[in-house]
């Protein structure tokens, strides 16, 4: 099973083993789990049973509704390890430990991996506790960094 985290996703498979984590490319998931991820996204918190529901989903897609249930579980599983797991939770750094202008700045930017809001906060607050001070100024840091380097590409242009 694997979460979907852009265009690479994240294999449960070796987190139950004790392995490391796993990056697979998203073309490597089984139809299953693509199909899911999917339904996921365009149902954000269905039910069980009824209209709309992950069983009439699953029905109506030829899957037993045991095997999507645990499928699900699993990306669940895997979701919840990604969100607990990093430098901010080895730190103990939570976004009142850390600037909230860097706070924002950083979730702006790393939506650019993903669209998930938790997710998004989860790579800010990794990137900041990094550091040995959890106010630093990490984005706008990057941001002045790539500023110069597209006044670089400018100048070498002309």
């Amino acid at each position: 099973m694997h979460i979907d985290s852009g265009n690479m996703i994240l294999s449960n498979d070796r987190f139950f083993k004790g392995a490391e984590k796993e990056i697979v490319p998203v073309g490597d998931m089984s139809d299953l789990d693509k199909n899911i991820i999917q339904f996921l996204k365009d149902n954000p918190n269905p039910s069980d049973e009824g209209k709309g529901s992950v069983h009439e989903w699953a029905e109506k897609n030829n899957y037993d509704k045991h095997d999507v249930e645990e499928a699900i579980y699993k990306l669940m599983s895997v979701f919840v390890k990604f969100l607990t797991n990093g430098r901010a939770n080895e730190k103990g750094v939570t976004e009142k430990d850390v600037d909230p202008e860097e706070l924002k700045m950083g979730i702006e930017i790393e939506y650019e991996h993903t669209t998930d809001m938790a997710t998004a906060k989860r790579i800010v607050l990794d990137h900041l506790a990094e550091t040995k001070n959890t106010k630093s100024k990490y984005y706008t840091y990057l941001k002045e960094i790539e500023k110069r380097i597209e006044d670089e590409d400018k100048m070498a242009k002309k």
